[in-house]
């Protein structure tokens, strides 16, 4: 097992691992598994909001990458190729979920076009708030999830992030911005309080 693995860790290039998980070799999925296991079982549990379903998603994510490995481009990075197929798993079960549960989703939210503060990572990303981030993150529509973890968990880039969304760069960056700008509103509680305003 040992030279297996020293056997896999010369196989640096993610081209030429996909190229052999395309040829039916298990040994290099297996080893595509562990590489890319942990980031992506991450970035699905913070996206779902729930990390119950993660494993299943985990698990089918995988098993697109295996059946679809041909169609991997290598012009584009592994990455993109594989929080791609996450994205549509976390879609589909979102819709699954959505049509369960037969449940009215919040109302659409209009973003707003203005930039947020330049410090809000900054702010948002500090240790004592981490808790009320998190909260915040899970009350985002899934989409609005998505694009913050792939920033700023993934550190991908607007380009890598259209790659992933299947949408021009400009629309992506904008909705990130509108994203980013509607979490440090629920975080900052400023949301809530307008709701409460509301409220007859």
């Amino acid at each position: 097992m040992k030279g297996a693995n020293r056997e896999w860790a010369a196989v640096a290039d993610d081209r030429e691992l996909m190229r052999r998980v395309a040829g039916g070799d298990h040994g290099a999925f297996a080893e595509l598994v562990r590489r890319w296991d942990g980031p992506i079982a991450a970035f699905l549990v913070k996206a779902a909001g729930n990390p119950e379903p993660a494993a299943d998603l985990r698990q089918e994510v995988f098993v697109r990458a295996y059946r679809y490995a041909a169609s991997y481009d290598p012009q584009y990075a592994l990455s993109t190729w594989l929080f791609r197929i996450a994205r549509n798993v976390l879609a589909t079960w979102h819709k699954k979920r959505t049509r369960q549960w037969a449940l009215e989703q919040d109302p659409a939210w209009t973003p707003e076009r203005r930039d947020p503060p330049p410090d809000v990572r900054e702010r948002l990303t500090e240790a004592e708030d981490r808790e009320r981030l998190d909260a915040a993150l899970a009350r985002l529509e899934v989409e609005d999830r998505e694009l913050i973890l792939l920033r700023f968990e993934r550190e991908l880039s607007y380009r890598e992030m259209a790659a992933v969304m299947d949408a021009p760069e400009t629309t992506v960056k904008s909705r990130f911005y509108a994203a980013l700008a509607r979490l440090r509103r629920l975080a900052c509680g400023a949301e809530d309080a307008e709701e409460r305003k509301q409220v007859p």
